[in-house]
């Protein structure tokens, strides 16, 4: 699958480096069967209850099937890279500056 990103090799690995790339922002009901099930584990670890009009942000980690939510009004960037970092997940500067608009 083509991605406009560049792939990043660790300098003690092989491995590609897994990125957090922006697939959508989104309002709870609104949600894709495919992402739902990590929009309602993710509300689960974060205590977020699921209202109508609560605004979602869905990440893709690129090389896997797997997605990132963030609840804008519930986390901050610093939160948000800090969540991902830990994790093995870059994000690049447009994901950055994406994020920026929405997070605090």
């Amino acid at each position: 699958m083509y991605s406009p990103y560049p792939r990043r090799i660790h300098m003690s690995d092989t491995e590609p480096e897994l990125f957090a790339e922006v697939v959508s922002v989104l309002t709870y009901p609104n949600v894709p069967e495919n992402v739902l099930p990590f929009v309602i584990f993710k509300s689960r670890i974060d205590n977020v209850k699921l209202e109508n009009g609560l605004k979602i942000i869905v990440l893709r980690i690129t090389g896997t099937s797997s997605y990132h939510i963030i609840f804008p009004e519930h986390t901050t960037m610093k939160e948000c890279i800090a969540e991902l970092h830990a994790n093995g997940i870059s994000i690049n500067k447009r994901t950055e500056l994406f994020l920026s608009k929405y997070l605090m």
